[in-house]
């Protein structure tokens, strides 16, 4: 959060007093920014009136004084400034087009807002799941603003979506942007978007959080301290093998800080709440298993005689952890599935526009395993797919140069600071330059298996759906 507090004009049509903006994330288009400002008392003793527009930044430009934003919140009010390069002072023009005056001011950073402003102070819960248990998560404002009873049976209805066979209902489509859950099939998480990036406190943040995610809330009010952040976990249990059990319990007051989701286990103990059990047939002996259907736009296998012809309209219950998928946009009917690899085969891949490749995670699979898949430390944060021992095989077709990395986790930080901007990332290790492709840019760039062993390829995730499987 970058905070900048100024004076306003004598002369202004808000009369002298303060003003303080906020850029709650980064100064970057589309981000949100808000504006508080307060006139001085009245001449006449008369309460001040203070001003709030909430918006998004419309426009972000270079100059060579630094970085020109421009927002605006309301029909009255627009702003326009110019954040010096080294971040010191914000000049900004503020104009208001009922009244048809423009005024100018200089802001400067403050870490904390002056008393006298009715300030927003969000409130960005971070959730890490640091077990090797999936959990259904629901995310939203705490007890002390909201019921936290209304939350439990909210979950509850998030259940009807899994409790049946546990396993894809037959119909479901399988292309990029639909929802691979359906009614009576599965427990399912959300979007890429809805799992990993903050939502306001227009609704909840729901999604399965599998072994190793995160998930995270901002929450938001128009004035004072914003209400914090509450959880619900919803864990799903096969004991004996043929008795389902369902458990919620809550976790109240999450604040700013990452918290672990062992943490918040020890935390609630044993208050978990029995919302239902099921026998599923004492002949039975299942288990449950967290799973993901991972989906990356512009990757090709061309080798499609390793594979077999597949409907992408088939049911995928009965795709093995480590199921491939491969198939064009323009040619659905051509799509190929591809067992698991076994561990003395690698696929090889192309990249290629118009071409989607998906994967299903297992814990088992090695190349798509849950521990394959990782968040990047990046905002927003992203997922990739990492692949050891591979390396993009003509070097005429190199990428763009994003640096230098002594070591994996140099290569890490460097792919985070692009945030997916880059379809394929690869490094040679050694202090080697971490090279950046796209689909656009680099068609027929082929990224194959090496003996290498410090050779790394990172593919971002366009979309993961999570679902929990009784295996």
């Amino acid at each position: 959060m970058l905070v900048y507090r100024g004076k306003l004009p004598p002369h202004s049509d808000a009369g002298a007093g303060e003003i303080v903006v906020i850029f709650l994330e980064a100064i970057e288009q589309n981000r949100p920014v808000l504006a508080i400002w307060q006139q001085n008392a009245a001449s006449d003793g008369g309460v001040a009136q203070s001003h709030r527009t909430f918006g998004t930044i419309e426009q972000v430009t270079i100059s060579a004084n630094g970085k020109v934003v421009s927002f605006s919140g309301d029909l009255d009010y627009r702003f326009e400034g110019t954040v010096g390069s080294d971040g010191a002072e914000f000049v900004l023009d503020i104009t208001n087009g009922r009244a048809g005056t423009r005024q100018q001011t200089v802001l400067r950073p403050s870490s904390a807002i002056a008393p006298s402003i009715d300030a927003v102070w969000n409130k960005n819960s971070v959730i890490v799941n640091d077990t090797s248990t999936a959990y259904y998560c629901s995310m939203e404002e705490s007890s002390s603003h909201a019921d936290i009873k209304s939350i439990i049976l909210g979950s509850v209805g998030a259940l009807y979506g899994f409790i049946g066979l546990l396993t894809l209902a037959p119909g479901t489509p399988f292309i990029v942007g639909a929802s691979v859950a359906a009614q009576g099939a599965m427990l399912a998480g959300g979007s890429l978007v809805d799992t990993l990036i903050p939502s306001s406190t227009d609704g909840p943040v729901k999604t399965l959080l599998l072994p190793e995610r995160r998930m995270s809330r901002l929450s938001e009010s128009g004035y004072s301290v914003a209400p914090d952040n509450a959880v619900t976990l919803t864990q799903v249990t096969i004991r004996n093998g043929h008795i389902l059990s369902v458990q919620v319990a809550s976790y109240d007051g999450l604040g700013t800080d990452t918290v672990s989701l062992r943490y918040i286990l020890n935390k609630i103990g044993g208050k978990w709440e029995n919302l239902l059990e099921l026998d599923l047939g004492s002949d039975q002996n299942k288990r449950i298993e967290a799973r993901a259907i991972a989906v990356i736009s512009g990757i090709d296998i061309p080798n499609k005689l390793l594979g077999e012809a597949f409907d992408y309209r088939s049911n995928l219950a009965e795709c093995d952890g480590g199921t491939m998928i491969n198939y064009q946009t323009q040619g659905l009917s051509n799509s190929y599935m591809f067992p698991p690899w076994p561990s003395s085969a690698r696929p090889t891949f192309n990249i290629q526009a118009g071409s989607v490749l998906s994967f299903v995670e297992s814990p088992s699979a090695s190349l798509t395993s849950n521990a394959s898949v990782l968040t990047l430390e990046s905002s927003p944060l992203a997922l990739i797919w990492r692949l050891p021992q591979y390396g993009v095989s003509d070097p005429s077709n190199r990428g763009i140069s994003l640096g230098t990395a002594g070591d994996e986790a140099d290569m890490r930080r460097i792919v985070a600071q692009h945030g997916g901007a880059f379809l394929v990332y690869s490094w040679g290790g050694n202090g080697g330059p971490v090279l950046g492709y796209t689909a656009a840019q680099n068609s027929g760039v082929q990224i194959v298996p090496t003996t290498v062993r410090t050779d790394l390829v990172y593919m971002s995730v366009l979309q993961e759906e999570a679902f929990l499987k009784a295996v």
